[in-house]
This record gives C-alpha cells, sequence and structure tokens, in this order.
C-alpha cells in the first residue's frame, strides 16, 4: 500500500509540474485498427488529456480495471481513452467482444500483435496506462498490476483536465 501511495504522489507530481515542456513527444504506436488495417495512435479529435491504456487477454488484474473504468468519473469516452490489446487481431477482438461497455462507448481499441506499440512505450509488463496531452507523453505507469482500483483517482483526475 505504501508503494502505491509513493507512486500516486510521484505520478500527480509530475501532472501538476510543468512536465509538458520536458516530457517526450508521443513515440509512433503501429498497431492494427479493428478493421484490419494497420494504424498508428498517434492523435485524438480531443486535444485534451487522454489515456492510453495497454492490456493483455492473459492478464487478470488488467480485466478487472477494464471493467472498473466505466465506473469512474469522467467514465472513458471517445477521444478520451485508447484501448491497446496486446495480442493478434483475432484475439484482441475476442477479447474486447468480451468488455460489454466499451463498443458503446465509441471509445477506440487496436490489436498490437507484434508488441511494437508496447516497446515504443517503454512497457515492461502486460499492462500500461500513460497520460497524453498535446501529444506529448507525460506519464505512464507500467508493469504489474496488482490493485487496479489503486488507479482511480489518477485517472479522474487526468480525465478531468
Amino acid at each position: 500500500m505504501k508503494r502505491v501511495a509513493v507512486l500516486l504522489f510521484v505520478l500527480l507530481g509530475l501532472m501538476a509540474g510543468s512536465g509538458a515542456a520536458q516530457s517526450p513527444g508521443l513515440p509512433p504506436l503501429n498497431v492494427v485498427a479493428a478493421d484490419g488495417v494497420p494504424a498508428s495512435v498517434l492523435r485524438q479529435p480531443d486535444p485534451s488529456s487522454w489515456l492510453i491504456l495497454y492490456v493483455s487477454p492473459e492478464c487478470p488484474p488488467c480485466d478487472r480495471l477494464i471493467q472498473m473504468l466505466p465506473t469512474w468519473q469522467p467514465a472513458p469516452s471517445a477521444g478520451r481513452v485508447v484501448v491497446i490489446v496486446g495480442a493478434p487481431l483475432a484475439d484482441a477482438r475476442a477479447y474486447v467482444d468480451g468488455i460489454n461497455w466499451l463498443p458503446a462507448s465509441g471509445v477506440s481499441w487496436f490489436a498490437d500483435p507484434a508488441g511494437a506499440a508496447a516497446k515504443s512505450l517503454k512497457l515492461t509488463g502486460r499492462f500500461g496506462l500513460s497520460g497524453v496531452r498535446a501529444d506529448r507523453l507525460e506519464w505512464t505507469v507500467a508493469g504489474v498490476l496488482n490493485d487496479p482500483s489503486s488507479l482511480k483517482s489518477v485517472v479522474e483526475s487526468w480525465l478531468r483536465r
């Protein structure tokens, strides 16, 4: 629990600071769109703060996090959250089909069959959550996700921006 508190403190400090001038630009995220066409997640229609959620089908904490998201305020919406599934397109589609809220929300999702997006985001595990603003990667939480609910305040405050 102490680690989570320290992590949240560091993230909130980064979010509150003037990190935008020092943060790296959003790297190219070469993925596959739902229709099977290669794509690159570079810009969202909403220019404010948005999230990239990287999940893997074989990650139970990722499943819990993605099921919790629509209950947080503000709820994920088109242009504010992008989901990248680390799997071949067919497996990613099957995973997304099991997420009951995703199609109705308009949230975009992509497959990362070769792990190229995970490498670009420098993810070390099956999970990653990144905050993006003005096409700049502001922060990333990655690795092992023990308690998905510990990210609630970070997600909510970022999406309120």
